[in-house]
Order: structure tokens, then sequence, then C-alpha cells
């Protein structure tokens, strides 16, 4: 496993390996030593190795893993200096210093990671001990031993109890968020046509454009069938990539054909009755979409009903057209013609400023 850092919000540093794992068999002396007539492929199969072991772990765990990390490097820069190893050897003899040193991790923590909760100052003692967590397993990735388990509970019931002794008991409940209705997500799709962004790019959404039509799709989606936004979005900077629900997701029954790749005629000729299907595409938990991909979601179109989730994806694909050869190549939902994915944080963007148009401000914070 390798681990990027980032610094100061910017994209991720170049990585770097903890170990080199070619180098680790070439100088093993045991019976059990692999030595290859041609180094050279060991060296490819190594690296190739690492590699797939890196991205092993889902996206959300990966990035974990490096704020972990990062903290940890840091705490042991400044508690014990440039020539103390971030690679902890299991050492027996050193058990009371290492036990020593998890719990001092913690409460140094405590002192530099900053709650995203308005008004507290103090993270919960849950997520001082996920970034010890995200360190073990960097670890058990690069074949260390951790032990965490009975290591740090006696610290972390210390700091909940002083948690709940200042924010109260209530403050370690989930932060719950509520789905949107049916009837929310109506009143979202009004909202679209005209909307005001604080952003330099897009200042207005113009009713009926390309924008438009796939933020109104996006939101008929995610209201209507349940999809998170991360599944339906690309994520800024990033690639798009096969893994994700493209124009090809979408598809068609009218008059009882199921149809790819509808004409105009067909889509403008679709009435009661007829619906729309979407492919489901890899998921949190459906990573490689075995699960959900043969079973798709089927909506029933009304088209003589205003605001229709179903009515606003068929006019997608009919107002924003892409050549059947290069549906899979383009994702579910673009900024505009040029095929650039809609963004994550673009669209956060536009959900929270169409909440705030709907909702007033304590019932729009309910909502995601």
């Amino acid at each position: 496993m390798s681990i990027s850092v980032t610094i100061d919000g910017n994209h991720p540093s170049q990585t770097r390996p903890l170990i080199n794992v070619y180098q680790m068999l070439v100088e093993d002396e045991t019976d059990h030593a692999l030595r290859p007539t041609d180094p050279t492929q060991l060296r490819a199969y190594a690296r190739a190795a690492q590699h797939a072991m890196r991205h092993a772990a889902p996206k959300n765990t990966q990035g974990a893993n490096r704020t972990g990390w990062h903290l940890w490097e840091s705490f042991l820069l400044e508690i014990g200096g440039p020539n103390t190893p971030s690679l902890r050897q299991p050492d027996p003899s050193g058990h009371l210093r290492e036990r020593l040193l998890k719990a001092m991790f913690l409460l140094w923590c405590r002192t530099k990671c900053k709650s995203t909760i308005p008004g507290r100052v103090d993270v919960k003692p849950s997520t001082l001990l996920g970034h010890l967590y995200a360190v073990k397993r960097v670890h058990e990735a690069n074949g260390l031993e951790f032990l965490t388990r009975g290591q740090s509970s006696q610290l972390i019931n210390a700091l909940t109890h002083e948690y709940e002794l200042i924010h109260g008991p209530e403050a370690l409940m989930p932060h719950k968020r509520e789905g949107f209705t049916p009837r929310m997500v109506r009143r979202l799709l009004r909202a679209v046509d005209g909307l005001e962004l604080k952003t330099r790019k897009h200042p207005t959404i113009v009713a009926r454009s390309w924008l438009a039509y796939n933020i109104k799709g996006a939101i008929s989606l995610a209201g209507n069938a349940g999809f998170r936004q991360s599944e339906i979005t690309t994520m800024e900077h990033a690639e798009f990539t096969a893994m994700q629900m493209s124009r090809a997701s979408l598809f068609f029954v009218i008059k009882g054909n199921v149809k790819r790749t509808p004409s105009r005629t067909e889509l403008m000729s679709m009435v009661e009755g007829d619906k729309v299907g979407v492919l489901a595409a890899c998921a949190k938990n459906d990573r490689w979409a075995f699960n959900f991909m043969p079973f798709p979601v089927i909506m029933g179109i009304h088209p003589t009903e205003p605001d229709d989730p179903a009515t606003n994806l068929r006019d997608l694909v009919l107002h924003c057209p892409v050549p059947a050869n290069q549906l899979r190549r383009t994702p579910l939902f673009t900024m505009s013609p040029s095929g650039a994915p809609l963004g994550y944080n673009f669209l956060t963007q536009v959900l929270k400023t169409l909440l705030a148009v709907v909702l007033p401000p304590d019932l729009a914070a309910q909502y995601t």
C-alpha cells in the first residue's frame, strides 16, 4: 500500500510506497525465498501486486486512511522527532511504550481536529478512534501487526464521558438527515429554472438549457429512485470511468417494447403506461454492481403531471441527445454538450440553494 497526503486542500501529492515489496523479496534469506531467473519479471509483478493492494479498499476507506496516516506522521514528528519511524514494528519489550503512544495520539488528535458541527470545538471520540483504526489498516496493509483492541478503550470511555458532560448525551446521537418526499422532489424541480447561484461560470440556471435538463434529471432520479448523489455524479477533477452510471444506464419501455436508443418520435409519443428504466451501477453497498444491476429501477411516466420525475428523464434524452455509439462513454448527467460530467460539489451547491428557496432555514437543514 502507498499513501498520498493532501496539503493545504490541494490535490494529493505523488504517492510513495511505505515499503519496497520487491526489495523485501530480494533480501529474503529464508528457505522459501524467491530466486527468479529474470529479476525484472519479479519486480514487475511485485509492483503490480502492490498497486492492486493499494486500490483494493473502497475510495472512502482510502480517504480515511490518508487522513489518519497524515495525522499519525505529524504526531510522531512532533512528539518523537524526525527519526521516529511511522511504521511501528511489533516489539513485545516495548508493549507499554506503544500502548501509551496510541493513547497520546488520540489526545493529540483531539487538539488538532476540528468538529464539522457548528458551535462545537471538540470532535466526537468515535472520530478520534477512527483515525487510529486508519493507522492500523495502513500497518496491516504493510504486513505489520498494530493492536488497538483493548489498548484505547479506557481513554475513549473517559473522553466520551467528558464529551457528554460538555455537550449533553444527545450530542452523541447520529446526525439524522431526511430524504426527499415525492412532493419535495416536485417543489425542487419547479425551482430549478432561473435559479441564481453564487458561481461565475453558472450564475443562473437558464430554463430549458442543457444544464437545466441535466439538473432536473439528477434530482428526479436521486429523489424518486433513491440513488446517492455520489452515484449519479462525478467528483470534480476526477476522471469519468466505466464503473459509473452513463447515458447507457437509461432505457425506455414504449408500448410494451424495451428501447435502449429510442428515436425522437418514439420519445415524444410516450404516454401513460409507458415506463423509464434505470440500470444501477457501482454503489457504496454494491461495489461491483453484482447485486443491483440485474434489477433495474422502473418508473411509470405521467406526461400530463407537472414536474413528473420520469418525464424529466425522458426530456433529458429528448433535448440533450447523445449518439448511440457514445452512450457508454458519456456520464449520465453532464454540464454541457461537451460531455463534462455533472460535478458532485456543483450539484451539492445547487441542492443547497434550492432548499433555501423552497424551505425555511430550520427545515432546509434537515434534508440532504
